[in-house]
């Protein structure tokens, strides 16, 4: 990425060197180098999806249709591709509504960070959070908008929050100190938000909420700290409005409240990790503070909403996930199948074992579960179950029959013995022939004798006997039938 963007900065070096040696009569002006880049960061309250973020090109602090516009993805990250970038400039990012991903709710608010050219050349990565927010709107007020104003706007921010100006342009969910003041800063902002806007009877343009943004920056700067009630008396100046006073007691004390438990954050053992579910926390009591602020009456005694005492001890009620779910898997007898490997992830947990039981015996028929269970550090629990069957082989063939497809002739009055016909299957020890037709050998036809053999599968096979019985041939002389017996001739005297 450094490489790249060297490469970059020094074209743009050289193209400067270039139209100095030609004589440009334009004296320190800031020729465009006519090259283009991509402008790539991330937007943070928690990581905020499905946000509109704009390149403000000609810094008046709104996202017009002609100037870059792009969306956050999914973890709040956001590209500009092939911006044609001037030296010596500086690019307001501007980011409007989305979803923040640590609650799944829709963020109303607006963040904003710069990038200079310069950093944009050599690659750099923007942060746009409730911190740089305070300094690109500070910047973009300013009556020179040139380095120094920048410079000086970091210095006096990062002063005053107890920040490096290294910190502020950090990521706030990768640094629980950032992320303190992250949260604060924009807790606040919200509050007084809500309270303006209802004593305004109106919703707030965006000119009206970054006079409030001001009013926070011209406070923090003064006091090195956030003085609620200096804020709140600047805002009703300048957007000539009447906050009530219960609300602003409210404010000011869910502040302090706020306040101390996140900078409890910084003096505990918090991981990082755990910033998606305090932020979630947060959100979920400043929604009720909210609520308070918009049913407040003016005779009202508004009680602060209290915040827990262990922001880091967030509950667990997310199971493990499995990475495989309920089947079912079919073999026959004496084929076995290798058993799936089932693994686990967790939303706290690192290692979460999985816990395999039952067992399945590929020799003998039946249905047998093998159950997967994971178990994280909380108790939560996921199972699956694989469900084997174990089946029999297919049994697709059909008895044997002794016999085969036969012809027997006769002649009237003539009877045959019927062939026993036997059968033998491969599985089943006994099976029965069914016979069925009949036959009169005293009438002349022809007659089918069918032999059926079935086994448990249902597989069949079958022979037909065909008998013929004819008439009786007469060739002259006399016909004696069959089952006529002669008398014996007489036995002659000896003489």
């Amino acid at each position: 990425m450094y490489k790249k963007g060297f490469k970059y900065l020094s074209l743009s070096l050289f193209a400067s060197i270039l139209l100095f040696g030609c004589g440009s009569g334009e004296s320190g002006s800031s020729s465009s180098s006519n090259l283009t880049h991509s402008i790539s960061g991330i937007i943070v309250d928690g990581y905020i999806k499905d946000a509109i973020v704009c390149l403000d090109k000609n810094l008046n602090g709104l996202c017009e249709k002609t100037e870059p516009k792009t969306t956050s993805k999914e973890d709040g990250t956001f590209i500009f591709l092939k911006v044609k970038v001037e030296a010596n400039k500086f690019y307001p990012v501007i980011s409007k509504g989305g979803i923040d991903t640590a609650t799944g709710e829709t963020f109303y608010g607006e963040l904003k960070n710069i990038i200079t050219s310069e950093d944009i050349t050599l690659g750099k990565q923007l942060s746009v959070s409730p911190i740089t927010d305070l300094i690109a709107t500070t910047f973009l007020e300013s009556p020179k908008k040139d380095s120094s104003a920048l410079e000086t706007t970091k210095e006096n921010i990062s002063l005053a929050l107890n920040l490096t100006k290294e910190e502020i342009d950090k990521d706030p969910m990768q640094d629980k100190k950032v992320f303190a003041k992250a949260q604060e800063i924009q807790q606040v902002k919200t509050l007084i938000e809500k309270s303006s806007q209802k004593a305004n009877g109106s919703k707030l343009t965006s000119k009206q909420k970054n006079s409030i943004t001001l009013a926070l920056v011209e406070q923090i700067n003064e006091n090195s700290t956030l003085d609620i009630s200096k804020v709140l008396t600047n805002i009703e100046t300048n957007l000539k409005i009447s906050i009530p006073t219960n609300e602003k007691s409210f404010i000011q004390d869910q502040a302090v409240e706020l306040k101390k438990h996140l900078e409890s954050i910084n003096s505990d053992n918090t991981s990082t990790e755990k910033l998606n579910e305090i932020q979630k926390s947060l959100e979920t009591k400043l929604e009720k503070a909210n609520e308070i602020i918009t049913n407040a009456k003016e005779t009202d005694i508004l009680e602060k909403v209290k915040l827990s005492n262990n922001l880091d001890k967030v509950k667990d009620t997310q199971a493990p996930i499995l990475s495989s779910t309920n089947k079912t898997f079919t073999t026959t007898l004496g084929s076995p199948l290798n058993l799936e490997i089932v693994t686990a992830k967790d939303n706290k947990d690192k290692n979460v074992k999985v816990v395999q039981s039952g067992n399945v015996d590929f020799n003998a028929v039946g249905t047998y579960n093998i159950t997967y269970t994971a178990s994280d550090k909380a108790g939560n629990k996921s199972s699956i179950t694989h469900t084997y069957v174990v089946k029999e082989l297919s049994d697709t063939q059909a008895p044997i029959l002794s016999s085969t497809n036969k012809t027997f002739t006769t002649t009237l009055g003539s009877p045959l013995n019927l062939e026993i016909v036997t059968a033998k299957d491969n599985k089943d020890k006994n099976v029965q022939v069914v016979q069925s037709g009949n036959i009169d050998f005293n009438a002349v036809g022809t007659y089918n004798i069918t032999y059926t053999a079935s086994d448990k599968a249902g597989n069949k096979s079958s022979i037909t006997h065909t008998y013929v019985v004819k008439k009786i041939e007469y060739k002259g002389g006399i016909v004696i039938p069959k089952n006529i017996e002669l008398p014996k001739p007489p036995i002659m005297p000896n003489l």
